[in-house]
């Protein structure tokens, strides 16, 4: 049971007896965890070229 955001309240995992709308919500919010951090990692990247370029 986790998560970083304090909106977001954790599922407990239950196994199999986990209900169908708490399966939908917990894949909601990884997939917007996996958005976020891709973006990060974009962002990252792009600053990375930048300053690779731009230092000398």
């Amino acid at each position: 049971m986790s998560t970083h955001k304090k909106d977001q309240k954790p599922v407990p995992n239950q196994g199999a007896s986990k209900s169908l709308a708490d399966l939908e919500r917990e894949n909601r919010q990884l997939r917007k965890q996996l958005e976020r951090k891709e973006l990060e990692i974009d962002i990252l990247k792009k600053a990375e070229e930048y300053f690779a370029r731009h230092t000398k």
